[in-house]
């Protein structure tokens, strides 16, 4: 309980923060523990998850100032979950 509880607190807020990064290594390190955090933390983070869906990976794909890195990387990481 308390792992999860810090992980809300201070991990998700580092990514969202991260998420919005213009340098590629940054956001893509983002999205690589994004992923870990949805393949074994799912069930413990649901809310969170749709935050960054919603909030920040549509929003990268949708805006015309996303580089096509930035895209391709949220691309990539939206077939790994359905792969799961």
């Amino acid at each position: 309980e308390k792992f999860i509880l810090a992980v809300k607190q201070y991990l998700c807020l580092s990514l969202l923060k991260n998420s919005v990064s213009n340098i590629a290594d940054v956001f893509k390190l983002s999205l690589h523990i994004f992923l870990i955090l949805v393949t074994y933390f799912k069930h413990h983070l649901k809310t969170e998850i749709g935050v960054f869906l919603s909030n920040i990976f549509l929003r990268v794909l949708e805006t015309a100032n996303s580089s096509f890195v930035h895209k391709g990387f949220v691309l990539d990481v939206f077939n790994k979950i359905c792969q799961d």
